[in-house]
């Protein structure tokens, strides 16, 4: 189960540096205040790539740091016992946080 939550940890902060600039440290600067928002069911491709469609709204309205909870949604290599069915691919995941 610990691998699990590390996964889980590490897609989040996948997510924060695939969203952050390069150079750039991951979240809000120092002087900024942080609005985040927190989703739960995008479980699959599909849904990943209509959050992407949308990201650029949320950030014009201010959005700036998004928390995706995927839970066991994702096709784990590791432990494909725990996948979901029609869950995120490696490589969804990867588009996602490009």
């Amino acid at each position: 189960m610990n691998e699990v939550k590390m996964f889980l940890l590490f897609f989040v902060v996948l997510v924060f540096v695939g969203c952050s600039s390069m150079g750039k440290a991951i979240g809000p600067d120092k002087n900024e205040n942080w609005c985040a928002l927190h989703l739960l069911n995008y479980n699959n491709d599909e849904a990943l790539v209509k959050l992407s469609e949308k990201i650029p709204g949320l950030a014009a309205q201010g959005l700036n740091v998004l928390v995706l909870e995927v839970d066991y949604h994702f096709q784990f290599e590791s432990h494909p016992e725990l996948r979901m069915n029609d869950a995120i691919s490696k490589e969804g995941a990867k588009k996602f946080a490009a």
